[in-house]
């Protein structure tokens, strides 16, 4: 900490004028969050007054333009829970299902914003005594911008673990929904079952198939909570699925054969898609064996010829 005054008695700043100037910051954002829950109590009320101009008569009458000017903010208010929605959805595509999740993303990333940029801004006042202020606020704001970037890597690596995770158990589940449906047990109930079986070795999957079978029971038909699921999991098969089904509902066909075979065609195209990996792996592997393989090889098998010839002409 001295060293850090030292640096700024250097710029002609004294450690009172700091500690003065981060009370009155301080003493800011409380006032303008006073002032921000004042003007949105404000606002409710002549939003009621615009909308009844007749529940309080001692204000003024109602602005024809007031109605525009709600809209607007009524617009801005969709806006900025439309956006919460989104990050919401993303995080519940991350694993994270807790309703404070959202709020935990956002302090994660203030939190790591403001180390970082404490952190770098520190780094360069100490390794480098010469650093101007300018110098010194461009670094902190850098580390800054990078620390509140890493929630959103750790955000997706996490999404791609869940997507993995899903790809790998949905042949699972239709396996076991098939040996359901082939003993009798309705669709709803072999999702129940089958949700609290897969859980154990896949539990991401396991907790998107017992939330569709809580919407079941509220009400939701299961092509509805397959496309919920499929918006969770990101899975083309689960939107297909969906359809099947809505299609094996309407026709009266047999739910068993129909899931079997969705089941038969799906491993068929895993198959493809890694029999197509397969066939791309050679044309991938060129670059490297050119580089870092060849090069090796041409060493070693030239190298003997090399220190021979040596010893016979020298």
């Amino acid at each position: 900490m001295t060293n850090i005054f030292d640096h700024l008695e250097a710029y002609g700043l004294s450690p009172p004028m700091v500690v003065g100037a981060l009370v009155f910051f301080a003493v800011f954002l409380v006032l303008f969050a006073v002032m921000q829950i004042d003007q949105r109590r404000r606002a409710i009320r002549r939003r009621a007054v615009a909308y009844n101009p007749a529940s309080d008569s001692a204000l003024a009458p109602f602005d024809p333009d007031a109605e525009k000017l709600f809209a607007i903010e009524r617009a801005l208010s969709q806006t900025r829970r439309d956006k919460l929605s989104k990050v919401r959805a993303e995080l519940v595509r991350a694993g994270w299902f807790d309703t404070d999740a959202v709020a935990n993303y956002y302090g994660a990333r203030f939190f790591l914003g403001l180390c970082f940029g404490l952190g770098t801004a520190a780094a360069l006042m100490h390794f480098n005594a010469d650093a101007v202020l300018p110098q010194i606020v461009a670094a902190g704001a850098g580390g800054a911008a990078m620390g509140a970037f890493l929630p959103r890597l750790a955000v997706d690596a996490r999404q791609r673990a869940m997507l993995r995770q899903c790809d790998r158990g949905f042949p699972d589940f239709l396996d076991l929904l098939v040996i359901c449906a082939e003993v009798g047990v309705p669709p709803r109930a072999g999702i129940e079952r089958v949700s609290r079986e897969i859980v154990r070795n896949y539990p991401f999957l396991g907790a998107n198939l017992f939330l569709m079978h809580l919407q079941i029971r509220a009400g939701r038909t299961v092509s509805e909570t397959l496309a919920s699921l499929a918006d969770r999991v990101r899975l083309d098969e689960v939107s297909k699925l969906g359809a099947l089904l809505q299609q094996t509902e309407e026709l009266g066909t047999s739910v068993a054969t129909t899931l079997r075979t969705f089941s038969e065609d799906m491993r068929a195209r895993r198959m493809l898609r890694a029999e197509e990996k397969a066939h791309a792996l050679p044309a991938k592997l060129v670059v490297p064996l050119a580089l870092f393989i060849f090069p090796v090889i041409l060493v070693v098998v030239f190298l003997p010829v090399i220190v021979r010839s040596r010893g016979i002409f020298g």
